[in-house]
């Protein structure tokens, strides 16, 4: 059993305040801190945190599970986990969208060799995949993340 806490703010690597992007459609899930020009979206001004910080912060003695849906800010919110991540080797589902890191000016080559520096194993749809795989994909996915060992 786990404790889920909801709160205020973005997530990225650096501690600081910026503008999260809102979906005006309702029930839109397509809300990030990357700027999007395909649909209405209204600014928000938040907290932005790093998993690290908080988890500093807020004292907690192990995470075991993240899932990250960060809407194009995949590989700052990886990096601001770093430690947690090392630390813990926690399971991760991590939701990949292309477009959007490209649009972040960060591409998802830069986030496969990082996974693997962490000692993790890519699965996508239950089957381990490599960097090939992972980088040529187009469309958004998610994939499990588990530590080498693990299965």
């Amino acid at each position: 059993t786990g404790t889920v806490t909801p709160v205020h703010a973005a997530v990225s690597d650096i501690v600081t305040k910026a503008d999260f992007h809102i979906d005006s459609h309702e029930g839109s899930n397509a809300n990030s801190l990357v700027v999007r020009t395909d649909k209405a979206r209204t600014p928000v001004r938040v907290n932005v945190v790093t998993l690290d910080s908080y988890v500093k912060e807020n004292q907690i003695p192990r995470i075991d599970f993240i899932k990250i849906d960060a809407e194009g800010t995949e590989l700052s919110v990886l990096r601001g986990a770093a430690q947690v991540i090392e630390r813990d080797k926690p399971k991760i589902i991590l939701a990949i969208h292309p477009i959007l890191i490209r649009r972040n000016n960060h591409r998802p080559e830069e986030i496969f060799p990082l996974l693997k520096e962490w000692g993790y194993e890519v699965w996508l749809e239950g089957s381990r995949i490599e960097r090939e795989e992972f980088c040529a994909r187009e469309d958004f996915f998610d994939v499990h993340l588990i530590p080498f060992g693990h299965e």
